[in-house]
């Protein structure tokens, strides 16, 4: 009994994948199908609406769950890149800064120490290093907050004791 010879396409991506390692486990393919077939025709199994919706609905959670992936990858690239940027705008906002700050360190406040030091010549050495920043502010068009971040960029020693 030599029996008939069939072919057919398999465009399903996940299916031709499922059979490749099926084949390469030692499965056979045509036994395989003969079997599903024999039980199919002969009504042991049934492919009704009931399953093809239950297969509907897999192909569907599968298909959610990739895009899920996908956004937890790409959400993760722009944290990537959201971060590259925020770096590379400190460096430019520092770089634009320094100007000022060296005018703070070498020009405003070149007797910091001295002024800081006084022992009592001036009254209130925090009143006139405030009086200072906001005549620097005004003359250079910046908030009081701004020339304030820039006077303890040019002498961070000092955040804790002002």
């Amino acid at each position: 009994m030599g029996g008939a010879h069939y072919t057919f396409r398999v465009s399903d991506e996940l299916l031709i994948m499922k059979i490749e390692e099926f084949k390469r486990n030692g499965g056979n393919l045509s036994g395989l199908i003969n079997t599903l077939l024999r039980n199919y025709f002969n009504g042991e199994i049934q492919v009704n609406k009931f399953s093809k919706e239950l297969l509907e609905i897999k192909k569907l959670q599968n298909e959610i769950q990739e895009w899920l992936e996908k956004a937890r990858y790409f959400e993760s690239k722009i944290s990537e890149f959201e971060e590259l940027l925020k770096e590379k705008q400190e460096k430019q906002q520092l770089e634009e800064q320094l100007p000022l700050i060296r005018k703070l360190r070498e020009v405003v406040f070149d007797d910091i120490d001295e002024l800081i030091e006084s022992n009592g010549r001036v009254a209130n050495p925090e009143h006139a290093i405030k009086t200072r920043l906001s005549v620097f502010a005004s003359e250079h068009n910046l908030s009081y907050p701004e020339a304030r971040d820039l006077f303890f960029k040019a002498f961070p020693e000092l955040e804790g004791l002002l």
